[in-house]
């Protein structure tokens, strides 16, 4: 578990990455062992999501499938990125 805040380098480039993520709803089902869960703080409320680096994202009990194969590679790698800072 770690916390990237915005004191990590890597932040503004995960931040615009999440916000620009293309999602479809999906029935798949999400395996909780593999991937990671963002939770993010805004005006005193909190928001989960978890999500695979196969693309499948988990929010409010509904799965969602990342559109893009890039996307989610680029997602990761700055997240890995972020988790070496």
């Amino acid at each position: 578990m770690t916390n990237i805040d915005k004191s990590n380098p890597a932040y503004p480039a995960l931040k615009q990455a999440v916000e620009g993520l293309e999602v479809k709803r999906t029935n798949a089902k999400f395996n909780y062992m593999e991937g990671y869960v963002f939770v993010i703080f805004q005006n005193s409320t909190f928001y989960q999501f978890s999500i695979n680096e196969n693309g499948t994202l988990l929010f409010d009990s509904k799965t969602y499938k990342i559109q893009g194969e890039e996307s989610t590679k680029d997602l990761f790698m700055i997240i890995k990125k972020a988790l070496k800072n």
